[in-house]
């Protein structure tokens, strides 16, 4: 630990400059509800990827393109099937190339109050989002923080209904986290009243 001066000329310890406290995950409201999302950007390793892979995607296209323009005299009239199965393997690596590069890399979670409903969607980097799951606030069982023991973090989570299949919504330590839970569980308790 080392010692500072301020302003005044007094000595601080500079543990106080730590800097500002941030969440590993955000809360962006809407008119409709709220998204939690991490408040970490992807990794770069998965940009690179995607860029990859976008590339790759394209070549394919490409090459299936070319063969299939590809004139007959250039190629044995024996060799027409393996042509078509090439152009077919081609487009097929190619489509699947060109989804993955513009898929997104992180979830949220759409927290809809109007609705009455929890999605959970991956939204790429043009803003597209895609969803992977919706469920009713009547079908969330409760919600609770996963103490993990030897963990720098602990993890929030929702229950579908009163099973062992969990959705996993953010992960921080949990002084952090219990505002957010007491924030869901005050939305999910409302609107199940007004419901029932």
């Amino acid at each position: 630990m080392t010692d500072m001066a301020n302003v005044d000329g007094q000595l601080v310890s500079s543990d106080v400059f730590q800097g500002p406290k941030v969440a590993p995950f955000q809360i962006d409201e809407a008119y409709w509800g709220y998204i939690i999302r991490a408040a970490n950007a992807s990794s770069v390793f998965m940009y690179v990827a995607q860029t990859i892979t976008m590339f790759l995607g394209a070549a394919f296209m490409a090459a299936a393109l070319g063969l299939l323009l590809m004139p007959a005299t250039v190629m044995d009239g024996q060799l027409d099937l393996f042509r078509i199965f090439a152009v077919i393997m081609f487009v097929a690596a190619s489509v699947f190339l060109l989804w993955f590069a513009s898929r997104g890399t992180e979830t949220e979670l759409q927290i809809d109050t109007t609705l009455g409903e929890v999605r959970e969607v991956v939204r790429n980097r043009t803003g597209k989002t895609t969803l992977l799951g919706r469920y009713g606030f009547d079908a969330i069982g409760g919600v609770f923080i996963n103490r993990q023991p030897g963990q720098k973090l602990d993890a929030l989570m929702l229950r579908y209904r009163n099973t062992s299949q969990t959705l996993l919504i953010a992960t921080a330590k949990e002084a952090d986290l219990q505002p957010l839970r007491d924030r869901l569980g005050r939305d999910l308790m409302i609107v199940g009243a007004d419901k029932g």
